[in-house]
């Protein structure tokens, strides 16, 4: 039995190509974030979770910020702080990756140690995700609990 497309009955909405290029990639929640998103769901996170049934907002973040890596999403967040000319000299660019997860990598590293993270820290990060092999949620909780080590002799 053969398929085909069935006439076009109501509104239809233009997908990127850069969406199909990260079919092979992403899990169904994040390529179902982002048809929610170009269909004008909005970026609200707790909306976003309850409309298609993912088990978390947090679920719902990490399929932006993923989305936000690969291209298709502008962060709105507040600026960084100005860099030094040293700082600018020795940025990473990692905009030529190519990869949305080193974005998602840097960027919730950078918030579970509370602080901007120097261009050697961010290197190892990225060299643990790209040269051996880590998933960036192995990546991230060992970046938790790193933080949550460092805190733990301020709170006795």
């Amino acid at each position: 039995m053969g398929y085909r497309l069935a006439e076009q009955n109501g509104e239809s909405v233009a997908v990127p190509r850069l969406v199909f290029a990260h079919l092979a990639r992403a899990d169904g929640d994040t390529i179902r974030a982002a048809l929610y998103l170009l269909g004008g769901g909005g970026t609200d996170p707790r909306t976003m979770a309850r409309d298609l049934g993912m088990p978390s907002i947090e679920a719902a973040k990490r399929a932006m910020q993923y989305w936000a890596g690969a291209g298709l999403l502008v962060s709105d967040r507040d600026a960084p702080l100005p860099k030094t000319e040293m700082q600018k000299a020795s940025a990473i660019d990692l905009t030529t990756l190519n990869d949305p997860y080193v974005s998602v990598l840097c960027e919730e590293a950078q918030t579970a140690f509370g602080k901007a993270l120097s261009r050697t820290e961010m290197q190892r990060l990225v060299s643990l995700y790209l040269n051996d092999g880590w998933q960036p949620d192995v990546v991230l909780l060992c970046c938790a609990e790193v933080a949550r080590q460092a805190a733990a002799p301020l709170a006795r």
